[in-house]
């Protein structure tokens, strides 16, 4: 806790400083009424991300502390007029901060699949730190009744979203296994994961069940090569899955594999 000769001494600091923006700032984080200082920084770089100042970036990186909430809507009109920064300044605010804190309410989750589709081709997916992290927040906050949504984006091998849904959101769902795909979503995930498509972390090891290594992975394995990248994946996966089901998964390119998997 802020001892009060802090408060004080930074008070004095921030009444004697002569940039209008930075003498605001300081004046907010000894204010009672920083949280909503916060708040209103973020609302109005949402509406209009040009008029965010340095300072009220850095004081803002301080958001997680506070319990803000920003209304969906604002977010997703945001991400459309100027999609990475603003996917940028809610990743800095917002999505990497306290897991305990939920600033954004998500009820349109068919909407923000939708914009962040449309906004980031399959070859950005693994180079965007902040699209990583709101699909991860999202994947979090999305109440249960509308995972069935992701699902059945993730299942539908026709829906041009198919593959964004399985590989960005559906590994960072908690509580979901793959027994909730379909075997061509399966395989898919399997693949683009194997590929390099999607992030390396989570694997799909992290959701996976007994049945989805041994008929999906483990066959998927025998058909690779040498390349070492995929081996990697591989037994990445195994061993994410085997952390889960207390047990060892090998390769097919272990000498113990044949022996080790049938058990």
């Amino acid at each position: 806790m802020r001892s009060y000769d802090w408060n004080v001494k930074l008070n004095e600091i921030a009444r004697a400083e002569p940039d209008t923006t930075l003498r605001r700032v300081l004046l907010a984080l000894v204010s009672k009424k920083a949280e909503a200082q916060a708040k209103r920084i973020v609302i109005r770089a949402l509406k209009n991300i040009d008029s965010l100042k340095v300072q009220e970036r850095t004081f803002c990186s301080l958001i997680s502390d506070y319990n803000i909430s920003i209304e969906e809507t604002l977010a997703l009109d945001a991400l459309q007029r100027d999609t990475l920064r603003v996917l940028k300044l809610l990743d800095d605010f917002l999505f990497s901060g306290n897991r305990d804190k939920h600033p954004i309410k998500v009820e349109r989750i068919g909407e923000w699949i939708e914009v962040l589709h449309s906004k980031f081709p399959p070859e950005d997916w693994t180079s965007q730190h902040s699209l990583g992290s709101a699909c991860a927040y999202l994947a979090r906050m999305v109440p249960i009744v509308d995972q069935r949504t992701i699902l059945s984006i993730a299942n539908s091998s026709d829906n041009q979203r198919r593959d964004f849904a399985l590989g960005m959101i559906v590994p960072h769902i908690p509580a979901i296994t793959t027994d909730l795909l379909n075997e061509i979503a399966s395989k898919r995930l399997v693949e683009m994961y194997v590929t390099g498509k999607i992030e390396p972390h989570p694997s799909p090891g992290d959701i996976a069940t007994e049945k989805f290594i041994s008929e999906t992975v483990l066959p998927y394995a025998e058909s690779i090569g040498e390349d070492a990248w995929e081996r990697r994946s591989i037994e990445q996966v195994l061993l994410d899955a085997g952390r889960r089901h207390d047990r060892r998964y090998h390769a097919p390119w272990s000498p113990t594999a044949r022996t080790n998997n049938a058990r």
